[in-house]
């Protein structure tokens, strides 16, 4: 669960991002309520990954990344396509991810798969790299290092 320090910078986040949203003279009335409405949306699912005890690293990543999309939107179907939760599709032997893709928010579902099932392989190195992006001296430790320099999945 999250602290009041740590609910009030996600909120400051999407104060910050709707401010700017509201003054974007480029944006039509419509697409600033259907992008103030996608960020409510990606608050809502933040706050309950933190009601889940995420680690607040993740939970502000998530923020930082999601508002400055939705930002950066010019249409509708990317706004949709922003709120997609960043699920990579296993494609021959790889993982492939979409422009809209949150590193932090992949760590959260990868976390939940493995409380549900052993994950393979492959899923085990997926999981490993991206909670390197949020955690990586933790991931060193825990995992140790490549002294090939090779073996990392691409996030």
């Amino acid at each position: 669960m999250m602290g009041w320090t740590e609910q009030f910078i996600i909120e400051a986040i999407c104060r910050h991002t709707e401010q700017e949203l509201r003054s974007d003279e480029t944006k039509t009335e419509r697409m600033k309520l259907s992008a103030c409405s996608a960020l409510e949306s990606i608050r809502r699912r933040v706050n309950g990954y933190g009601a889940e005890c995420f680690a607040f690293v993740l939970l502000v990543g998530i923020m930082l990344k999601k508002s400055q999309m939705i930002l950066n939107a010019d249409t509708k179907g990317e706004l949709e396509a922003i709120l997609e939760p960043s699920v990579p599709r296993w494609n021959y032997g790889g993982f492939l991810t979409g422009p809209y893709h949150v590193p932090e928010e992949e760590a959260i579902f990868w976390s939940k798969a493995s409380l549900e099932a052993p994950l393979n392989d492959e899923g085990a190195r997926r999981y490993r790299d991206v909670a390197a992006v949020a955690f990586p001296e933790e991931m060193a430790e825990i995992w140790g290092t490549d002294d090939t320099g090779e073996g990392g999945i691409a996030v």
